[in-house]
């Protein structure tokens, strides 16, 4: 049965305030091999942190994309924002009293996401250079991450991310060409 389904049927049983306005199916839950269900992993499970509150799968992004003036008159600059949720899900298990976002989650779910929307006929990522992470971005920072390429050289992207006048990171991503554009290069928006 889907989601629909189960809400229709519960509805049909329930009092409208006794039908839960938030359902999470899971296949099975988290046992144990004796048996028992640790809170944590049913918590998670179910999409929710040890606190028991929804987890944040994605971060907050501002709508509106700055284009700065670039370090040069042949370069580009785009600069993204985003503040990071409270409950934002990959910071489980990256020290409880001190939270840290993993290197891996800045490059995939911060610095990527903004290169797709900067240069969307960009292709894949190939390599990365010189990356550095100088300081932490804590559950709640508001972020901003700025984009830099050569005109016409849009298959190398400097990035850095600050959370206010911090640096947080910084590095190099070299981009594969697109499929279908063999000899062709990536145009910037």
């Amino acid at each position: 049965a889907g989601l629909g389904e189960l809400r229709a049927a519960l509805a049909a049983t329930l009092d409208a305030s006794s039908v839960p306005r938030r359902v999470h199916l899971v296949r099975e839950l988290p046992r144990e091999t004796n048996g028992k269900l640790q809170r944590a992993r049913a918590l998670r499970a179910l999409g929710l942190g040890p606190d028991g509150q929804p987890r944040a799968f994605s971060l907050a992004w501002d709508g509106a994309v700055e284009a700065p003036p670039a370090p040069s008159e042949s370069a580009e600059r785009r600069v993204f924002r985003a503040r990071v949720p409270e409950g934002y899900a990959w910071y489980d298990g990256h020290f409880a009293t001190y939270p840290v976002m993993a290197g891996a989650v800045q490059l995939h779910d911060v610095v990527l996401p903004c290169v797709r929307r900067a240069l969307p006929a960009a292709g894949p990522l190939a390599s990365l250079a010189r990356v550095k992470f100088l300081g932490r971005i804590a559950p709640g920072d508001a972020i901003a991450v700025t984009l830099d390429w050569e005109r016409g050289q849009s298959a190398v992207v400097d990035f850095t991310i600050t959370a206010g006048e911090r640096a947080c990171s910084s590095g190099r991503l070299t981009l594969r060409a697109a499929a279908g554009a063999a000899g062709e290069e990536a145009t910037t928006p």
